[in-house]
């Protein structure tokens, strides 16, 4: 096992801050990642830059592009709408499940997070708002208690930036919808919460898909600028 105080190595310091601002859209679609400009920005030699490169593109974050190198992976209105699918699918189950498994501490968490997310709303945060939208939700799916839910959701967000897309101008629409999620939540209402998680990911869907489509004809292209 290993120790719960064990150090950060510098790769997982890279690979964490990098994930975070592909997720987060400081680098864009097919924006190239350059080490020598990323160990400036890091301030860290190549090895863990290039290690950490390599661990996102596993996740399908970044492609490597022969005699370019790596860049951030290109997302279409396809890919979200494969994606959007399948959440529609996991996260009403997972939010089923959780209304029937998670401890009152755990359904404290998700309000504390959920008014959060209201404060850095009437601030007009953008960044906190996406990364507190992002951690209401896998509050949620993690109570679920299933590792195998947890990790096929974890996923899916993985391969759309969420916390960048969710910026699109839905953020006051998103956050009623979590207002009822959370209301039946509280209420230990599993088939209420888990209907308006899946009307809140299928409005979420249309646009998404029709940003990234609008993104598409701005760049001239079929893909996102």
């Amino acid at each position: 096992m290993v120790s719960a105080h064990r150090s950060v190595t510098k790769t997982e310091v890279a690979f964490r801050t990098l994930r975070q601002e592909i997720e987060n859209g400081r680098y864009h679609p097919g924006e190239h990642l350059r080490v020598a400009e990323l160990m400036t920005e890091l301030g860290m030699s190549p090895t863990p830059i290039r290690e950490a490169l390599r661990l996102l593109q596993a996740e399908g974050l970044v492609i490597h592009h022969p005699h370019r190198g790596m860049a951030v992976a290109e997302y279409s209105p396809e890919d979200a709408e494969e994606v959007y699918r399948l959440r529609v699918l996991l996260e009403p189950l997972a939010t089923e499940q959780a209304v029937r498994q998670a401890s009152d501490e755990q359904i404290a968490e998700m309000r504390r997070l959920h008014d959060e997310l209201a404060a850095a709303l009437a601030d007009d945060s953008r960044t906190d708002a996406a990364e507190l939208n992002a951690a209401w939700h896998r509050a949620i799916w993690t109570a679920s208690d299933s590792r195998y839910l947890q990790e096929f959701i974890a996923r899916l967000w993985q391969a759309i930036p969420m916390r960048a897309v969710w910026l699109t101008g839905r953020a006051g629409l998103s956050f009623a919808q979590h207002e009822r999620v959370m209301t039946a939540i509280e209420r230990r209402d599993a088939a209420a919460a888990a209907a308006c998680m899946r009307e809140h990911i299928e409005i979420g869907a249309l646009s998404t898909v029709e940003h990234l489509r609008t993104l598409g004809r701005a760049s001239g292209g079929g893909g996102p600028a």
